[in-house]
């Protein structure tokens, strides 16, 4: 009697293994053919980041669109403004959140460099993976994108090209790249 339970609780165990979610690994979802947006709420004093990112990051997208008002339709959105302690972006009269809905982006990118308190007091959205700039670090930002970029563009997931670039572990010091921090509101994605 021990016998037939044992063979049948290992029966269980197998049926049980074989509908497991761990089993089924849905695929990671893709953009294909993604749109680049840049909203620029600096002005001019803005441009000489914007055109040196642009020369790096271009090649991972179908299409770039470019705003000085109004948030640009697009999957990634390069957003250059200034944030105040208010949690205010200015130049603007939406809040960060909105800016990244209306402009229907999965990734959102502020470009320049705003303090870590000032973004929490802007509210982080909840909807989009967002990369918040604390320090560009001069041409570093472009260079981190650019291979963040090209990684989702080969089928890798940015939440695993995040880590890949940026090891996340207690001490790991990022040194050689810019000051970042990244909220994967919108979950795993890759490009296509």
């Amino acid at each position: 009697m021990a016998y037939l339970a044992m063979i049948l609780f290992v029966v269980v165990l197998l049926i049980v293994a074989a509908r497991s979610p761990l089993k089924r690994r849905r695929p990671i979802p893709t953009i294909s053919n993604p749109v680049l947006g840049v909203l620029n709420l600096i002005g001019p004093s803005a441009e000489t980041d914007v055109k040196a990112d642009l020369e790096q990051l271009t090649q991972y997208f179908s299409e770039v669109r470019q705003a000085y008002d109004a948030p640009p339709s697009c999957d990634v959105l390069l957003l250059y403004c200034n944030i105040n302690s208010a949690g205010v972006v200015i130049g603007s009269t939406q809040r960060l959140g909105e800016i990244i809905r209306d402009a229907g982006a999965a990734v959102a990118v502020v470009a320049t460099n705003n303090d870590l308190g000032d973004y929490v007091a802007a509210g982080l959205p909840g909807t989009a993976n967002f990369i918040m700039t604390i320090d560009r670090r001069g041409p570093l930002l472009a260079s981190m994108l650019a291979q963040l970029f090209a990684q989702m563009k080969s089928g890798v997931s940015m939440g695993i090209a995040w880590v890949n670039l940026a090891p996340q572990y207690p001490g790991a010091v990022h040194s050689d790249g810019p000051k970042l921090f990244g909220v994967f509101g919108y979950g795993q994605i890759a490009f296509r």
